[in-house]
C-alpha cells in the first residue's frame, strides 16, 4: 500500500517539481558561500539571532557549518528533509482533487502548503532551542509567535520558487499535444 502511494506521488509531476525545487532551495541556503553573504550583509537579521528566532529557512547540509551544534544541524537536516516530503505529498493530494486547476491555483495552493509547513518547521525548532537554554514562559510564547510570523515571510519568499517548480513540472508531465487536437 505504502508502495503505491509513493509510485503515484513520483508520477505526480507537480509533487516532484515542488519537492525538488524545495530541496534545492534548502540545499542553497545551507551552503556556507549563501549563510555568510546574508549574515555579512543581512545586519537586521542579527537581532532575530539574539532572541533566538530562527531567522532563516531550515538548512539542509551533511555537515555542520561553523560552530553549528550536530544536534541543531541534524535536527535542521531532517526537519527540511520533511518539508520536502510534506510539500510533495501537499501537492499531489491538491493536483488529485482538482485536475483542472490554472497555474496560478496550482501555485496559491503550494503557497499555502509551505507556509503551514514552515509554521509546524518553526515551532518545532523554536522548542528544540527552548530546550537548549533556559528561559521564561513568556519569552518562549514571544519566540513562537515571531517564528509564525517569519514563516509567512519567509513562506511567502519560498513558495514563489517552489509553486514555479510545480507549475513546471506539472506542464512537464502531461501529455504533449498534436496539431490534429488543436
Amino acid at each position: 500500500m505504502l508502495k503505491d502511494i509513493i509510485s503515484r506521488i513520483v508520477r505526480n509531476g507537480a509533487a516532484v517539481g515542488s519537492a525538488l525545487t524545495a530541496a534545492l532551495l534548502f540545499i542553497i541556503v545551507g551552503s556556507g558561500w549563501f549563510q555568510t553573504a546574508v549574515y555579512a550583509r543581512g545586519g537586521y537579521l542579527v537581532p532575530l539571532e539574539a532572541l533566538g528566532l530562527p531567522n532563516d529557512l531550515p538548512a539542509l547540509r551533511i555537515l555542520p557549518l561553523g560552530y553549528t551544534p550536530p544536534f541543531v544541524m541534524l535536527m535542521n537536516t531532517v526537519l527540511a528533509l520533511g518539508v520536502v516530503v510534506f510539500l510533495a505529498v501537499w501537492t499531489h493530494l491538491y493536483t488529485r482533487r482538482h485536475r483542472e486547476a490554472s497555474g496560478i491555483q496550482l501555485g496559491f495552493a503550494v503557497f499555502r502548503g509551505t507556509v503551514v509547513a514552515l509554521i509546524i518547521v518553526n515551532t518545532v525548532r523554536v522548542t528544540a532551542h527552548s530546550f537548549l537554554g533556559a528561559g521564561t514562559l513568556e519569552h518562549y510564547l514571544y519566540q513562537v509567535v515571531g517564528s509564525w510570523i517569519l514563516a509567512c515571510v519567509f513562506g511567502f519568499l519560498a513558495a514563489v520558487p517552489i509553486a514555479g517548480g510545480a507549475v513546471f513540472g506539472r506542464e512537464l508531465s502531461r501529455p504533449s499535444r498534436t496539431f490534429d487536437e488543436n
